[in-house]
């Protein structure tokens, strides 16, 4: 009888050093949140439109969506239908035709791309022979890369710089920036483009892919569960086929995986398309072609391949501003969790002098992303009555996808066999 006296009186000293501890430093602030680009989209449409602005003072908004220094929306009313025309000047002096509007309307919204950076640019529109002009300053504040790659008067080459998207001219000058996307980029039959999100999983691969215009307005997003390689091709249909770890049929109007073509060899993969004079896939790596029979999912052939995808596009503007819906489609996998028993009732308050790794988080809105200094293996624990979730954080940056966490945890991290616990929480 002594002796279960004892072990229960253990028990609740045990039980309120615990309690009191985590009342002492109870996490109080909640990590940083990072707002979904979906989100500060539709709420910055609201603010833009043509109503009460005329030719003579049209409403300019620079970088509308806050990810594309480089273009403009122009907005206006006029009291009759017309077509505009949008032209732009070179800087030596010289102009272009960027394009025409589809359709005569009262009602304008005008997409304005290739400026160049750090230039006050000219906006020439022509209605009816009448000329009107706009100045468009631009501001880019990045050391960006020079290329000799050999492009055409009507093309821009796009190519990857940190985690983002620019776009070089004919006369190698920088006229397109997009921050957040990156990767093979390819044009859809309406226009639009499509380019690989820079998110990353924690393989490396791609979280997803979007549909955008040349301003950086998000019109889908597609997650893809085990990660997207960086490949897409649009079918006749519509649909995309994608590079996974197998090659996935996806409907564009709802994400869902229509056809599945399993890869049996790894290569570093150049480019896909589909040939429907043969109806037939085809992947294009380094090393060998693989062909798949577009009915059957056969895998039919294999050779040695040269194909290199190439990054020049000749822009065909697509539909211009509308109010639209956005849609992501899809979800992450869930990240994996490390099987350690990690003891939480004794422990350290992290703080600058003991944060030898610098460790820091932030919450997207579909996963927490931890950051830290050095190779060594850390553990980031997250902590609620009842839910414990220990993740091994062994790269610099880490991802832990929210795809089953619910309601509001502690975060714990263990360093060096200590266990600290930080003054954040996080909410889901």
């Amino acid at each position: 009888m002594k002796k279960v006296l004892v072990i229960l009186i253990l028990f609740v000293f045990i039980l309120l050093v615990a309690i009191i501890g985590s009342l002492l430093i109870s996490p109080n602030e909640q990590v940083e949140i990072v707002e979904d680009i979906l989100v500060t989209q539709t709420n910055l449409d609201k603010n833009y439109s043509c109503y009460g602005y005329t030719l003579d003072n049209p409403k300019i908004v620079v970088n509308p969506y806050g990810n594309s220094n480089l273009s403009a929306l122009i907005m206006f009313n006029t009291e009759n239908d017309v077509k505009v025309t949008v032209y732009l000047n070179k800087k030596d002096g010289s102009r272009y035709k960027l394009y025409e509007e589809t359709e005569a309307k009262k009602e304008h919204y005008l997409d304005i791309y290739g400026l160049y950076s750090n230039y006050e640019n000219i906006v020439t529109l022509i209605i009816d022979s009448k000329k009107y002009e706009y100045k468009i300053n631009t501001i880019l504040d990045i050391d960006l890369p020079v290329t000799d790659i050999e492009i055409a008067e009507d093309e821009i080459y796009f190519q990857d710089f940190n985690n983002s998207l620019i776009g070089i001219n004919y006369e190698h000058e920088v006229v397109y920036y997009l921050q957040g996307f990156s990767n093979k980029i390819m044009q859809l039959k309406n226009g639009h483009l499509l380019v690989s999100d820079s998110r990353k999983n924690n393989d490396g691969s791609y979280v997803s892919f979007s549909e955008i215009d040349m301003l950086g307005r998000v019109y889908n997003t597609y997650v893809i569960r085990n990660g997207y390689k960086g490949l897409v091709c649009e079918l006749s249909n519509g649909n995309y086929l994608v590079l996974s770890d197998d090659i996935l049929q996806i409907d564009r109007q709802n994400g869902t995986i229509l056809k599945k073509f399993k890869i049996d060899e790894d290569d570093e993969w150049l480019n896909l398309e589909y040939k429907e004079d043969s109806n037939e896939v085809i992947l294009y790596g380094k090393n060998n072609t693989l062909y798949y029979n577009y009915d059957n999912l056969d895998l039919k052939d294999k050779q040695d391949s040269q194909n290199e995808i190439k990054n020049n596009i000749h822009i065909e503007n697509g539909n211009y501003f509308r109010m639209f819906k956005q849609n992501r489609f899809g979800e992450n996998k869930e990240t994996e969790t490390d099987k350690s028993n990690i003891n939480l009732l004794f422990y350290k308050k992290l703080n600058d002098s003991n944060n030898i790794y610098d460790i820091k988080l932030k919450k997207e809105f579909d996963r927490i992303v931890v950051n830290k200094q050095g190779d060594e293996s850390i553990y980031v624990i997250l902590d609620k009555f009842a839910d414990r979730r220990v993740y091994k954080v062994d790269s610099q940056e880490f991802y832990i996808n929210d795809v089953s966490l619910k309601g509001k945890y502690s975060i714990y991290v263990k360093v060096d066999n200590t266990i600290y616990k930080t003054n954040y929480y996080v909410k889901f």
